[in-house]
């Protein structure tokens, strides 16, 4: 799933799930750069798909940026 993360004070389901998915790998948390340099190595080869990994991470991290912000406390404390 892909999300274009928002630049308001609201944080929306969509952008919290997209997180939450991300911050997952099988049945144990990581945080994202452990999730997305699996990605990576898994698919070093592929331009398009190493593009779209980095904009997923990106995309995750200003997420995850908004969130922590606007909780006070990093998404360790707050999980």
């Amino acid at each position: 799933m892909d999300i274009e993360p928002g630049h308001g004070k609201d944080i929306s389901a969509g952008e919290i799930l997209f997180l939450a998915d991300k911050l997952v790998s099988g049945d144990r948390p990581v945080n994202l750069a452990d999730r997305f340099a699996q990605a990576t190595a898994r698919y070093g080869d592929d331009r398009d798909a190493l593009e779209a990994i980095g904009t997923r991470y990106n995309n995750a991290r200003l997420i995850q940026e908004r969130i922590e912000a606007r909780a006070g406390r990093t998404i360790v404390e707050i999980c």
